[in-house]
C-alpha cells in the first residue's frame, strides 16, 4: 500500500509540473493557428443514450436499463490544419451520471480500440468514419478499462466498456445532427467524472489544466 501511495504521489507531482509546459505550448499553438489548440472547431448536438442494464460493468450508469437525454460535442481534438483528415473527439454529457447525482462528462477521441495511450490516435475524415476510445485506462470494479464508441452511421453508434482482450456493449448512442444546441456547454474532465470509472489522479490534474490552458489560450482566436 505505501508504494502504491508513494507512486501517486510522484505521479501527482510530475502532473503538477506538467502544467506550465502545457500552457506554454498551447499557447504557442493558439497564436500559431489563430485557434483553440485543443477540442479546436465543434458544434453541439442533443441526443440520447439507450442502455440495456444487461452487463455487470460496476459503472451505475451502464448497469441500470434506461434512456437518457444527452449533450454531445463534435470536434477537432487537436488543431491540426489539414484538408483531409483530423483527430476528432467526441464529448457526451449525461445527467445524473456524475457524482453527488450532478452530471458526468464522457470523453474519446478518433484512436485504434486495440491500443491505449498516445500512440492510439488516428486520423479520420469524419469522427463516425471508425471507432473512438479514451486512451487512458481508467479503475473499474472489473479491472481498467477503456471507454469506447463505434460508429454504425453518422450519429449513431454503440458505446463500449473496454477491457484487455474483451470489449462489454453496454448502451447505444443517437446523436440528432438536425438538432444543434446554441451556445457553449463547458465539459470538465476531472469535475464530471463518471460514477465507477476512476482515472487515474495524475490524469484528472494535467487533463484539467491542460483544458483550461487551451480555453485561456484560444480566448480571442478565431475558429
Amino acid at each position: 500500500m505505501a508504494d502504491t501511495t508513494l507512486r501517486d504521489r510522484v505521479e501527482n507531482l510530475v502532473a503538477w509540473m506538467a502544467v506550465p509546459p502545457v500552457a506554454g505550448l498551447l499557447g504557442a499553438v493558439a497564436l500559431a493557428r489563430s485557434a483553440r489548440p485543443i477540442h479546436t472547431v465543434g458544434q453541439l448536438y442533443r441526443g440520447a443514450l439507450s442502455v440495456t442494464g444487461e452487463s455487470a460493468t460496476g459503472i451505475p450508469l451502464f448497469d441500470h436499463s434506461g434512456s437518457h437525454e444527452v449533450v454531445c460535442r463534435v470536434s477537432q481534438a487537436i488543431a491540426v490544419r489539414s484538408p483531409r483528415k483530423q483527430v476528432w473527439g467526441l464529448a457526451i454529457r449525461v445527467p445524473g451520471a456524475g457524482r453527488r447525482g450532478g452530471p458526468a462528462d464522457l470523453f474519446v477521441v478518433t484512436a485504434d480500440p486495440a491500443s491505449s495511450g498516445p500512440g492510439a490516435i488516428r486520423r479520420r475524415a469524419t469522427v463516425w468514419d471508425g471507432p473512438s476510445t479514451s486512451l487512458i485506462r481508467s479503475g473499474t470494479d472489473a479491472g481498467a478499462a477503456l471507454l469506447g464508441f463505434f460508429p454504425s452511421a453518422p450519429g449513431v453508434g454503440e458505446l463500449r466498456v473496454l477491457h484487455t482482450g474483451s470489449a462489454v456493449p453496454v448502451g447505444r448512442l443517437e446523436i440528432d445532427l438536425a438538432s444543434t444546441v446554441p451556445g457553449d456547454v463547458r465539459f470538465e474532465p476531472g469535475r464530471h467524472d463518471l460514477v465507477g470509472m476512476r482515472a487515474p489522479t495524475w490524469l484528472t490534474i494535467l487533463r484539467s489544466n491542460a483544458y483550461a490552458a487551451s480555453r485561456l489560450a484560444g480566448r480571442g482566436a478565431t475558429g
